[in-house]
């Protein structure tokens, strides 16, 4: 299996607080950006592109141009910084998923629009509209086929042929990741959690009640009663759920609410 990628884009937050010299800063960006990677052309591209979204994100959070971005930002990865291999799981779930503001848009769908962008990062912007449009989900793994999967998702039933860079998975696990399309081209994007394919059903039953629960707008019937539309909304939302199932060291820890990023918004009404 090929090593995957740092997906860290740049320095962050606290290396910038901890003293790290501006030029010094550039200079590990202009290295991560450049970097020979490993992996198919489209998903290198893809990582590029991240890291430097990521960048014009954090600078935006240093300078809490949106305060309830950082607020979430700040809240989540202080938490669960230890939780996962690189920023990416949060990052994404914050700066793809979280929409803020009278305009209920997420800082993806913000910075599409940007002049500096827009100036000589169009691929970013690309890069940007494909995240905006990117959800976590869940599926089950029905093929492995050396660094490409077979996933069949829960409640779609969508069925994708993606690159990986997953330690051994197995047929029959049940896999939360979050795709991205590159063209015609799909992968794995940041840390992917996957559970042992007895736990199918348990996983499939604890959505039904997640969904039940915060998207539908009747009493829930039977499982035909969720659609699609409804799964794809709570697992748009859920991104804090899913890091405090998948990311909590502390087994008597409080789980955040999948409604979390309601109660961020609630904050700044």
């Amino acid at each position: 299996m090929t090593k995957r990628p740092d997906m860290q884009s740049t320095p962050t937050n606290h290396d910038l607080k901890n003293g790290l010299d501006i030029e010094e800063a550039l200079l590990q960006f202009n290295e991560l950006i450049t970097e020979d990677l490993p992996g198919p052309s489209y998903f290198v591209e893809a990582i590029r592109n991240w890291r430097q979204f990521f960048f014009l994100s954090i600078s935006s959070i240093e300078e809490n141009e949106f305060p309830p971005l950082t607020k979430c930002w700040n809240e989540l990865y202080e938490r669960y910084k230890e939780s996962f291999s690189d920023e990416c799981f949060i990052a994404s779930c914050v700066l793809a998923d979280f929409q803020f503001g009278n305009e209920k848009l997420s800082f993806a769908e913000r910075i599409q629009g940007q002049k500096i962008l827009a100036d000589g990062l169009q691929s970013v912007m690309d890069f940007a509209a494909q995240i905006a449009h990117s959800r976590l989900g869940v599926y089950q793994i029905v093929k492995v086929d050396g660094e490409f999967l077979t996933l069949k998702e829960f409640f779609t039933d969508n069925v994708i042929s993606v690159f990986h860079m997953l330690e051994n998975p197995e047929k029959g696990q049940v896999c939360l990741a979050r795709v991205l399309c590159n063209g015609d081209h799909s992968f794995l994007f940041g840390d992917s959690h996957c559970w042992p394919s007895e736990n199918h059903s348990h996983i499939f039953n604890m959505l039904i009640d997640k969904i039940a629960f915060y998207c539908l707008e009747t009493p829930y019937k039977n499982r035909q009663s969720i659609l699609p539309s409804q799964y794809e909304r709570f697992m748009k939302m859920s991104g804090p759920y899913w890091m405090s199932i998948v990311g909590e060291t502390d087994y008597f820890a409080d789980v955040l609410m999948p409604d979390f990023y309601e109660d961020i918004n609630e904050d700044f009404r």
